[in-house]
């Protein structure tokens, strides 16, 4: 049987996609159901339960372990870590930082930090691992953990804030007093979402300007700037605006996260938009 011109075209299109094989992580990405900012890259969690990662590759950041994921995060410097469909950790990026010697168990979340990683149960036992951390197992039960330049920081279920790890920047063993819902470390700098919805910040302090008056759910420090979401998902900047790192968009959402130069905000419709630090976009 002898085809026509535009059959032998279709035809043709349809051996080519078979040979291509499944899309690939770059093309599922589309949406996004959790982000990780990083020093130059970006990491974000499809709704395939995929990690896709964009940027700064010289320790192997971006090299995500095949699998399925369900939670990532990344680290002020070089590493990156998630947790896969069956809960268990991953890490890989910068070896010394805590790639190696993950230890086996199943988890809800993860904080990667430089030096120090830490995973917490659904019943908000947290256990870490790391060059910088000698206590692996900090006492009490909590409900959010972050890590930072070798020491971590957890709010317990009574919602206080308890730090642990090496005793340098940020000052980790004195967080502040009263409740809180959220919290986020880097650097030399930390801050912490209070019951009220007021954000307060301890450490280092960033060049020229204070953490903003208003009512936030939550906050992500990066290496000289830092972000809160309001409650109505509106991203407020403050710090070191080089590049445009605290140069917000007027756009609503849900999730955001602050790398060393920019920022990414995750929007209801899963689309990561980001700001800053052009190399490290998704």
């Amino acid at each position: 049987m002898r085809l026509r011109p535009t059959m032998k075209i279709i035809l043709c299109l349809a051996v080519a996609m078979a040979a291509a094989g499944p899309a690939s992580p770059s093309a599922e990405a589309a949406s996004y159901t959790r982000l990780a900012a990083g020093d130059g890259y970006t990491c974000g969690l499809t709704k395939a339960d995929r990690i896709v990662c964009k940027g700064y590759n010289r320790y192997g950041q971006t090299n995500v372990p095949r699998g399925s994921y369900r939670a990532l995060d990344a680290g002020p410097f070089s590493l990156t870590c998630g947790l896969t469909t069956a809960g268990r950790a991953r890490c890989w990026g910068s070896a010394p930082s805590g790639e190696k010697g993950v230890p086996a168990g199943t988890y809800a979340s993860i904080a990667a930090g430089n030096g120090i990683v830490c995973a917490m149960t659904r019943a908000g036992k947290v256990r870490c691992w790391g060059k910088a951390i000698a206590d692996k197992t900090p006492r009490g039960s909590f409900r959010q953990i972050s890590a930072g330049d070798g020491a971590a920081c957890g709010v317990t279920r009574a919602g206080r804030i308890r730090c642990w790890g090496a005793n340098r920047r940020p000052r980790p063993f004195t967080p502040p007093g009263g409740t809180f819902t959220n919290l986020s470390l880097n650097y030399g700098y930390a801050c912490a979402v209070a019951d009220g919805g007021s954000v307060v910040c301890w450490g280092d302090t960033l060049p020229g300007v204070t953490a903003p008056s208003g009512r936030f759910s939550r906050v992500t420090v990066g290496a000289r700037h830092a972000c809160a979401l309001t409650r109505s998902g509106k991203a407020v900047c403050w710090g070191d605006d080089r590049g445009g790192r605290t140069s917000a968009p007027d756009t609503t959402f849900t999730q955001i996260s602050a790398g060393n130069s920019h920022t990414c905000g995750l929007t209801r419709a899963g689309k990561a938009v980001c700001w800053g630090g052009r190399r490290a976009f998704l």
